[in-house]
């Protein structure tokens, strides 16, 4: 956890060199009548949310220190994004996200939202989402990205093209190391040799 706090806090850090100071939009809760100055403090930090634009987030598989140059395994930008009150959600808006594959193409994800979990190292896109590497492309409204096991997982209607080949689902499993993918309820045209 250690790790991925640092982690989130040497980009923020980054982040606010030379740009101007995030703005946060969210009402400070106004302490009970009774409460300490401490207090009243701590209560508005609790509640308190911080944006910024031109945000990025990366992820790391769980053997990397945050001392090395190990490449992350899941990156994401957005154009605005917002730290809530409990520090390790963000939400955001307008994103591009990288699956970064080992021998493979990358994977790059567009949506127009979604949210970032760095206790967790899970994330999800939603709205318009695009996924789309080499040939392949997939087409759904919403997915989630579970670092520790690798996977994105969609239980959206989803529309696959590779090729010649198409397929539509209601959803699907997919390991992008492994380049598998398990589509649910599929039906479709299947054109041999190019999927």
């Amino acid at each position: 956890m250690i790790r991925h706090l640092t982690t989130g806090a040497i980009v923020l850090a980054l982040l606010g060199c030379g740009s101007e100071p995030p703005v946060s939009n969210a009402p400070a809760p106004s302490p009970p009548s009774d409460a300490t100055p401490q207090h009243a403090a701590e209560e508005a930090l609790t509640g308190a949310s911080m944006a910024v634009a031109g945000l990025d987030l990366y992820m790391h598989d769980d053997a990397f220190t945050g001392q090395d140059t190990a490449e992350p395994t899941f990156w994401v930008h957005a154009d605005q994004g917002e730290l809530t009150g409990d520090e390790s959600l963000w939400t955001l808006t307008d994103t591009q996200a990288v699956i970064y594959r080992d021998d493979e193409d990358d994977m790059h994800l567009t949506a127009k939202k979604g949210w970032f979990d760095q206790v967790r190292n899970t994330a999800q896109l939603s709205g318009g989402v695009t996924i789309e590497s080499g040939p392949l492309r997939i087409n759904t409204q919403r997915v989630d990205w579970d670092n520790a096991l690798g996977t994105v997982t969609s239980e959206n209607e989803t529309e696959l093209h590779n090729g010649a080949t198409r397929l539509t689902a209601i959803g699907f499993t997919m390991s992008p190391d492994t380049g598998g993918i398990h589509l649910y309820q599929p039906r479709g045209t299947i054109t041999f040799g190019e999927l």
